[in-house]
């Protein structure tokens, strides 16, 4: 069986500007596809280990404004990439960004083990 996965997706202006703000978090393409006239729509799927993204121009895909949270181990290097500080709290570790289109995303490193169920 295929590995499953849910993949928010994001509604960007402008696919290879998106692409190269993910890859600073640490994200790589796993694919790409273009369709519509001059191929000017197109959908990117990244990958950050088992996590999913799908980025969109496409008009079809458009939608609000996206939220999602991506939880880390070490959020330093992320925040060193983006030149932000890290607000640290009695849970967690955590930035808040927006990528180039608006879309929010929240970076956790969590300060304590997940728990056994």
């Amino acid at each position: 069986m295929a590995d499953e996965m849910l993949a928010p997706v994001f509604r960007v202006t402008n696919t290879d500007v998106a692409v190269a703000w993910y890859q600073r978090l640490g994200f790589v393409v796993e694919y790409d596809h273009a369709s519509g006239p001059e191929f000017s729509r197109a959908t990117v799927g990244l990958k950050r280990g088992t996590l999913g993204l799908i980025l969109s121009n496409r008009e079809e895909d458009r939608s609000a404004d996206g939220q999602a949270m991506l939880r880390v181990e070490d959020i330093d290097a992320i925040a060193d990439a983006l030149d932000l500080e890290v607000t640290d709290t009695v849970t967690a570790r955590y930035i808040d960004v927006r990528d180039p289109d608006g879309n929010r995303i929240q970076i956790v490193t969590p300060k304590f083990a997940k728990r056994q169920r």
